[in-house]
Parts: structure tokens; C-alpha cells; sequence
């Protein structure tokens, strides 16, 4: 009897460790072929209604991969197919070879898609539209122009839209700075959705662009026009906001703490009806800032991040809080500010289950200050990966990514040496913050987890929300319950791909509960599994998006192996292999 019952709390306390409280729908499979369709690149927009992904060939280059391109709209509950257009490399009149693939834009009523032509010393701007099934409505049309030429200096180009503001958009040109100090200048155009103009204007900006920052935005001679020097946003307010890093002037210098930062964000603000110019600067007296972002709506403006107090770390390195500012939308005037700090107490009890991040502060040579700065501090490599507004307050999803690299050299018989570089990307916790209207932060909670990748600088964090809850998935090497990070504790390579983590955060409390979805049943088909991999989720109106591609070879690229060279060269080519794949939709239990 006894035997029964511990049999059946095991099976009552398995069913609870993997109840599942999202869902994960799969499509019907799709073939990949680049002498077909292509393979999937990525989703590239959605509306109400449908989600648009984007095809083209399987290649090593960009060029040669957009050489073939489709878009295809799916539907967003049953991402069945609802509707395609074949843009380019279909054997067609209209296949655009002179043509670069640049964006889509996908608003509410209509699908753009812009294209870029180079002729001699300009780059032209090119749009076709679609309606949502991606049927035609207006053929390919030229709407701008860039100078792009060495002599005269290259123009960039930046497109925004907001589809809250009736589908307008603005195309942005940044004029070549060409002189040392030169202040940058920008055009933009606003326009309807179906490309009349509202207003055009050219604005210069209180940017001064130096001889060494100008060489840094220059990746080539012939630069890419997407090599923008200071970042757009099309606020919900109607306005222009533009923010660049700028650097104090030569008198202000001389007033620096030591430690003190000598740039700083700045933040514009451009009525594009008049062309009007407020700024805003995000520099505190005695404090550097860290992880700098913005939320504009149609009535405030939020600004927040991290930032470093001097008084406690002279080098001004260490993270010590939050900081949350909101702005009048009509002045661009501080109307509230705060810097929530950290102490010992509080990050005692956030890390309480992470021994890892509790080690900060522990070093033998420090002085007091140091240990002390150390105790009411966070990891210097947080980064800000989400932002959920709820009403007046705002939830920071972050975690902490390390980029590093491997050299490795090889020495041959003849001793000739040979370097390879390797990146890598380490990502570790889930710490989540909510701050009130007023920059109180209200809790905060540490979710721990590891995990490497083999590129620089990956984001795979996702949110969604249901009710008062928020999903979060993350990537994660380690068993998901795992008091300590070693090898015997480690993922198996079936576990990563087989299973999805992911936790549940109480808004209300920032209480969590870590999960796992099983992605695949137990006795699953080799050639019917599927896999999930956390740094490829999208998210589209509060919905996750997930695809499964695999590719093998073609059964006659192994023929070719009875001669090398051509294996070679069909084994570096798309046309070498073909896939299935399925797309899948992740969303909270109804």
C-alpha cells in the first residue's frame, strides 16, 4: 500500500514539474528548395491579421541569397499560408536584378517593400505595395534619392512608420559630414500611407561631428546608406525623436569628477510640422549612466536605465540603481526624476539563490570603499533586453551578457602558422525590475541561469503577457532546478533543443516559477521532431513566433564526391541542399 502512494505522489509531483502553462502550435510542414521557394531568412512584420515572413536562396553571401526572394503571409493563429508574392529571381520581367533588397514595412492596411538602385554617384529609393494577402496594388515606383560618391560624401537613409499615427511615415536622409566639427544635418519627409507628402523640412542638429567619430560610422569607401550616425524614433506624440552620445565641451571637461563620464546621451526632440528643435540632456551631476532608453506615448515621455554614483566608486564603473525620468511632451521638461539605489540588504535577498553574483565584493585587495561599492552594486554587464509598460509604471527585463573571444593559432610541419578567432556571447540570469510612476522600484526578482553562444552579442529574452502575468523565455545550458553550474548538471545536447524554458512572473509580486516544454512526445519519429531555440523567438503583438528549419544534402552532392573539387563547390552552395521545416506559434494557455 505504501508503495502505491509514494508511486502516486511521484506521478502527482511530475505532473505539477511539467504542467505546462503556454502552448506551442505547429504548421503543416513546408518544403525548402532554392531551386523551389528558398529557405526561410525571417519574419519580417505583422498586422492584425497575418505574419509575413521572408524566403530567398540558401547562400553564403547576402547578395547571392537575395538573388530570389518571396514573401509569404501565414496566418496568425494557424500559420497556414494565406497569401504570397514573388518578388525577385522567378524568371519574370519585372525581377528587379539591378535591384538591392532594402525593407519591408508591414502596416496595417498595406505591405511595402523598398528597394534601392545604384546609378552613378547616387543611390535611388525604389517602393512597390500589397495589399494585406499580398496581392498588388502599385507596381515599383522611385520616391528618393541619396548622393553616394566619394567626392560629394555619402547620404544615409533611415525609415520609420507608426502605425498608432493613421500608417504615416518618415524617410530620414543624414547629410555627409565632411568637416571636422561639422554640426550633422538631417531631411526627413513625412508622408501619407499611400506616399503624398505632408511636410519635408532640413533641420541641423546640435551634433557636433568630430574628425575620429566621422572615421568610426566609415565602414568602407563605398559606405552602406544604412550607416547612420545618431538613432530615429517616430514618437506616438507625432513627433521626431532623435538621440546620439555627444561629449561635453572643453569648459565642462574641466569640471568632470574623476571617474566622471565625458559623454553622455542626448535626446531630441523635432516638431515636424515646424521643424523646432528641445533637447534634453541625460547627465546628472556626480553619477554616469548606463543602458540609457526611452518610451514615448502620446501623452509622457519615460526615460530610465542604470547609473553609477562617484561618491561611492571613483571610477565610476560600478552600477549602483535605477533611474527614472519623465519629461513633459510639449517642453521636453523634467517633470519627475528619481535614482533608486541599491544596498546590501537588497541585493542579499534578490540573489538569495544565486551564490554566483554574490560573490561581488569579495576581493582581498579592495579597500573598504571598493567592498562597500561592490556590496550595493549590480554586475557592471546588465543590459536592458525588455520594457513592459502597465499604466504608469514600467517592468525592466534584463540579464547580463559578456562578448569574448579565443584565439587559436596552429602550427604546420613547414611552420607556417595559422590564428583563428573565435566569439562567443555568455548570457547569464533573468533579473527583473518594476518601477512605479514615480521611479520607486516596487520589487525586484533574479531568475539564474547560463548559457554561451558561439557569436557577439545575442538577446534572447522574450516577453509576453497574460492578465496580471508575464512569460519570459530564456536560453539556459544547465538543468533547469540546478543548485550548482557544472558539467554534471549541464544539458544534454537533446535537452537543449527538446526543451523550451521559461518562467512565469506575478506582476503584482514579481513571484516567478521556472518551466519546461516538453517540445517533442517521448516516442517522437526522428524525422518528425522538431526544435525550439530561445534566441530565434520573435515577438508580434504580444505572441511568440518560432521556426524549425533542417537542411541536408541532396543525394546527388554525394555523388560528387569521386571528385573532390566539384564536392567542394557544391558542398559551399545552396543548391547543394534542401529542407523542411514548420513554423511555430507560442502563446499562454487559454
Amino acid at each position: 500500500m505504501k508503495k502505491v502512494i509514494f508511486l502516486f505522489f511521484l506521478a502527482l509531483l511530475s505532473a505539477e514539474f511539467y504542467s505546462q502553462t503556454i502552448d506551442l502550435k505547429w504548421s503543416d510542414q513546408f518544403a525548402f528548395d532554392n531551386k523551389a521557394d528558398g529557405f526561410f531568412d525571417d519574419f519580417v512584420g505583422s498586422n492584425s491579421t497575418y505574419i509575413y515572413g521572408k524566403f530567398s536562396n540558401l547562400a553564403l553571401s547576402p547578395r547571392k541569397q537575395n538573388r530570389k526572394i518571396k514573401l509569404v503571409a501565414f496566418d496568425k493563429v494557424t500559420m497556414k499560408k494565406a497569401g504570397e508574392a514573388e518578388l525577385r529571381g522567378y524568371g519574370k520581367s519585372s525581377d528587379k536584378e539591378d535591384y538591392d533588397y532594402y525593407k519591408t514595412v508591414t502596416l496595417n492596411k498595406s505591405i511595402y517593400i523598398f528597394w534601392t538602385k545604384k546609378a552613378k554617384g547616387i543611390t535611388e529609393l525604389y517602393v512597390q505595395s500589397f495589399d494585406s494577402k499580398l496581392k498588388k496594388i502599385n507596381g515599383i515606383k522611385k520616391i528618393y534619392e541619396l548622393k553616394s560618391n566619394k567626392k560629394e560624401g555619402y547620404e544615409k537613409l533611415v525609415i520609420l512608420y507608426n502605425k498608432d499615427l493613421e500608417d504615416k511615415m518618415v524617410i530620414i536622409k543624414e547629410f555627409p559630414v565632411t568637416k571636422d566639427n561639422e554640426n550633422l544635418r538631417v531631411e526627413y519627409k513625412l508622408l501619407n500611407p499611400d506616399f503624398s507628402f505632408i511636410s519635408s523640412k532640413q533641420i541641423t542638429l546640435p551634433i557636433l561631428i568630430t574628425k575620429v567619430r566621422r572615421g568610426f560610422f566609415s565602414s568602407s569607401p563605398a559606405e552602406s546608406i544604412d550607416n547612420i550616425i545618431a538613432s530615429y524614433e517616430f514618437g506616438n506624440d507625432g513627433n521626431l525623436y532623435i538621440q546620439e552620445t555627444v561629449k561635453v565641451s572643453e569648459e565642462e571637461r574641466k569640471a568632470l569628477k574623476k571617474g566622471e563620464a565625458s559623454v553622455y546621451p542626448h535626446l531630441m526632440q523635432v516638431d515636424m510640422e515646424t521643424g523646432n528643435i528641445q533637447e534634453y540632456r541625460v547627465k546628472f551631476p556626480g553619477k554616469n549612466t548606463f543602458q540609457f532608453s526611452s518610451l514615448i506615448s502620446k501623452n509622457s515621455i519615460k526615460l530610465y536605465g542604470f547609473f553609477s554614483d562617484l561618491d561611492k566608486d571613483a571610477k565610476g564603473y560600478d552600477t549602483h540603481g535605477t533611474f527614472f525620468i519623465t519629461l513633459d511632451n510639449k517642453t521636453l521638461k523634467e517633470k519627475n526624476s528619481k535614482f533608486s539605489y541599491f544596498d546590501k540588504t537588497f541585493l542579499d535577498q534578490l540573489y538569495a539563490a544565486d551564490k554566483e553574483n554574490q560573490k561581488k565584493g569579495k576581493g582581498l585587495f579592495k579597500s573598504k570603499k571598493d567592498k562597500a561599492s561592490d556590496d550595493e552594486s549590480i554586475d557592471d554587464n546588465y543590459v536592458i533586453e525588455k520594457v513592459v509598460e502597465d499604466g504608469e509604471d514600467i517592468l525592466l527585463f534584463c540579464s547580463i551578457m559578456r562578448n569574448w573571444s579565443n584565439t587559436v593559432c596552429t602550427t604546420s610541419s613547414n611552420g607556417g602558422t595559422t590564428c583563428r578567432t573565435y566569439y562567443y556571447c555568455t548570457k547569464s540570469n533573468v533579473t527583473s525590475f518594476r518601477l512605479n510612476g514615480k521611479g520607486d522600484i516596487l520589487w525586484a526578482k533574479n531568475l539564474d541561469r547560463s548559457i554561451t553562444y558561439n557569436r557577439w552579442t545575442v538577446y534572447d529574452l522574450n516577453v509576453m503577457r497574460k492578465d496580471n502575468n508575464y512569460y519570459v523565455t530564456y536560453g539556459s545550458a544547465f538543468q533547469m532546478n540546478a543548485e550548482k553550474k557544472n558539467r554534471r548538471s549541464t544539458k544534454s545536447n537533446k535537452q537543449l533543443t527538446d526543451r523550451l524554458e521559461y518562467a512565469v512572473f506575478n506582476g503584482q509580486t514579481g513571484d516567478f516559477k521556472k518551466n519546461e516544454y516538453q517540445i517533442n512526445t517521448i516516442n517522437a519519429k526522428k524525422a518528425d521532431k522538431k526544435f525550439v531555440k530561445a534566441d530565434g523567438i520573435q515577438v508580434f503583438d504580444n505572441k511568440m513566433y518560432t521556426s524549425c528549419v533542417k537542411t541536408k544534402l541532396k543525394p546527388l552532392t554525394y555523388i560528387s564526391c569521386l571528385c573532390p573539387p566539384v564536392f567542394y563547390f557544391l558542398y559551399l552552395n545552396g543548391i547543394s541542399r534542401k529542407g523542411t521545416g514548420y513554423f511555430g506559434t507560442i502563446a499562454p494557455l487559454k
